[in-house]
């Protein structure tokens, strides 16, 4: 029978290793939003018809005013300038995924004050099956002429979100300022699994890599 040397063990090792970081890997991920930056001609579309679908008030996409924002948009060209009004704008996105169970997503997007402006209000969900879910919410503070990234945190482990799993996934961003206009690029959303890895992976982290090595003493023995 063939010995077993050190390299081969080493290598052994490593594979084992590599297994079980991938595991890791998968579980977090982002996911696709059509033109989150607001690039595309005509990505907005009252009540249907857009990438995005403005669902109250107004909403355009056109390069930033170079004396309210002198470094530009985040992100490619454009961004995305929900109207103020009587009762603010939204605009609202299906995506084509499904809400998993014990998972934490996250949305996240870059918000501009301009030059000479003041903070304004403005919110943003994830909605499953009609119903918006629980979030906590990260928003900085912005210098006026800059942008700032906002994030809002949902966990589906949270009771208060247990009935989202399963149903299709939607975003929801709000001006709700009625006084001023907001300024907006760059949505992402990304999820990270909060479940347990597979057992195979468990295997070679608590058994198959000690074991390797355990077998490795007993060869220098």
């Amino acid at each position: 029978m063939k010995t077993l040397t050190r390299s081969r063990l080493g290598a052994w090792a490593r594979v084992a290793a590599i297994a079980v970081a991938s595991q890791a890997i998968a579980m977090a991920g982002n996911i696709a939003i059509t033109d989150p930056s607001f690039e595309a001609t005509g990505t907005f579309a009252f009540l249907s018809g857009g990438n995005w679908t403005i669902t109250q008030g107004s909403a355009a996409n056109a390069a930033p005013d170079s004396g309210q924002f002198p470094g530009g948009a985040p992100n490619g060209t454009k961004i995305a300038t929900l109207g103020g009004g009587l009762s603010g704008s939204n605009i609202f996105q299906s995506l084509s995924v499904t809400v998993d169970a014990n998972s934490t997503y996250t949305l996240s997007f870059d918000v501009g004050i301009p030059t000479g402006g003041t903070a304004y209000s403005f919110s943003a969900f994830l909605i499953a099956g009609g119903v918006f879910l629980h979030s906590t919410q990260s928003v900085p503070t912005i210098a006026p002429g800059t942008f700032g990234l906002a994030s809002f945190t949902f966990d589906t482990s949270d009771t208060f979100n247990a009935f989202a799993v399963g149903n299709s996934l939607a975003i929801d961003i709000n001006q709700t300022d009625t006084t001023h206009d907001g300024y907006f690029d760059n949505v992402t959303l990304t999820e990270v699994s909060n479940a347990a890895p597979e057992p195979t992976s468990m295997f070679l982290l608590f058994g198959g890599i000690p074991a390797v090595v355990g077998f490795a003493k007993l060869r220098r023995k």
